[in-house]
C-alpha cells in the first residue's frame, strides 16, 4: 500500500534566511535505523529546476523492506528534461519491488522501467531528444546497493574518508580515465557535462550497479552535478563528518544533523554562482537499523516525490 506523496518544502525550511520557489524542495525525516534530509534548488543560473529526487521509506519501524533513494538530472540543453527527470524517478520507485532479498534485482528492474517509459515518452510531441540521469541506492543484507547511469553521483563517507562510488558517465571523465585529461584540466574542460551514458537514448541501457559493505554510521550523499561541480570531494568528506551531539529524547535529532549536512552543502554551492541546479540527499544508518542484518516484507510510504 502506497500512501499520496508529501511535499515537505512548505513547513521545513533549511537556514533562517533563504526561502524555496515553488520548484525546490526539500525533505527530511527518519527510518528503521536511520535517517535523512534532502534538497533540490535551481541554483544560481537556471531558470527552472530539472533535477529531482523521491525517497521512500517503510511505513513501520519493524522489520521491513529497504528505504529506497533516487536522484535524477534532467539533461539541459533538451526538450523536456524536467519531464524526463520526474518520468524517471517516479517510474523506478514504483516498480521497485517489495522483497527484501531481492534489492539488486529490484534495482536493475527498476531501471529498465525507467528507462523505457524515458525512452517512449521521448517520441511524444516536443520531448523529442529528452534524457536524464538517475542514480538510485538501497541497501539490504549489510550492503549499500547503487544503481546509476549518467553523471550524478553517490558518495559514502566512513571514518573520515569520502569514496565516490559510482562513475561518471561522461566523455571528459572517459578522457581522464584513458590519461588524456587530467583532473585539474577535466573540471573546466567546455565538453564535461557531454554524456555517454543515460536514460532516453535508448529502451534499456544497462545500469552500472555498485555494492558496499555498510555500517553502523556510514553516511551516504547521492547528488546531481549541481553540486559536485562547484563543491569538491574534499569540501564534501569534511560536511559529512560533521556531527552534533544528539539531543536526549529528541527524535528529530539524526534527521535534524543531515539537514545541516546538505544546506551547508547547497549553500556553499550557491555562493560559488552554481550553474547548475543542485540536489542532495543524505543518509546514515545507526545500529540497529534492520538492512545490516536484513528482514521481511512491509508496507511503504511516499515521504517525497512527485513535483
Amino acid at each position: 500500500m502506497t500512501l499520496p506523496a508529501v511535499d515537505s518544502g512548505e513547513d521545513r525550511r533549511v537556514g533562517p534566511a533563504r526561502s524555496l520557489a515553488p520548484d525546490e524542495r526539500q525533505a527530511s525525516g527518519h527510518f528503521a535505523g536511520g535517517g535523512f534530509a534532502l534538497m533540490s534548488v535551481r541554483g544560481a543560473v537556471r531558470e527552472l529546476n530539472e533535477d529531482r529526487a523521491v525517497v521512500m521509506v517503510p511505513s513501520s519501524t519493524g522489520a521491513a523492506p529497504p528505504p529506497l533513494f533516487v536522484v535524477a538530472d534532467g539533461l539541459g540543453g533538451h526538450q523536456a528534461g524536467e519531464v524526463a527527470a520526474q518520468l524517471a524517478v517516479t517510474t523506478a520507485s514504483q516498480h521497485f519491488p517489495q522483497a527484501t532479498g531481492q534489492a539488486r534485482q529490484a534495482l536493475r528492474a527498476a531501471f529498465r522501467q525507467a528507462a523505457l517509459a524515458v525512452y517512449d515518452a521521448s517520441f511524444e510531441p516536443g520531448r523529442s531528444g529528452m534524457a536524464t540521469t538517475l542514480t538510485a541506492a538501497t541497501m539490504a543484507g549489510g550492503e549499500l546497493i547503487v544503481a546509476h547511469l549518467g553523471d550524478s553521483r553517490c558518495y559514502l563517507w566512513r571514518d573520515g574518508e569520502v569514496e565516490q562510488l559510482t562513475t561518471d558517465h561522461s566523455q571528459v571523465a572517459e578522457m581522464v580515465r584513458l590519461g588524456l585529461l587530467t583532473p585539474e584540466q577535466a573540471a573546466h574542460h567546455p565538453g564535461r557535462s557531454i554524456l555517454t551514458r543515460c536514460l532516453g537514448t535508448s529502451p534499456g541501457p544497462p545500469p552500472e550497479l555498485v555494492r558496499r559493505a555498510l555500517r553502523p554510521r556510514d553516511r551516504v550523499l547521492l547528488c546531481s552535478d549541481g553540486l559536485w561541480g562547484s563543491v569538491d570531494r574534499a569540501e564534501v568528506a569534511e560536511a559529512l563528518a560533521r556531527r552534533t551531539p544528539p539531543a536526549a529524547a529528541d527524535p528529530g535529532s539524526l534527521a535534524s544533523r543531515l539537514v545541516g549536512v546538505v544546506s551547508s552543502l547547497v549553500e556553499r554551492a550557491l555562493r560559488r554562482g552554481a550553474p547548475d541546479n543542485v540536489t542532495v540527499v543524505a543518509l546514515e544508518v545507526e545500529d540497529g537499523c534492520p538492512w545490516l542484518e536484513g528482514g521481511p516484507p512491509a508496507r511503504r510510504r511516499w515521504l517525497f516525490g512527485r513535483g
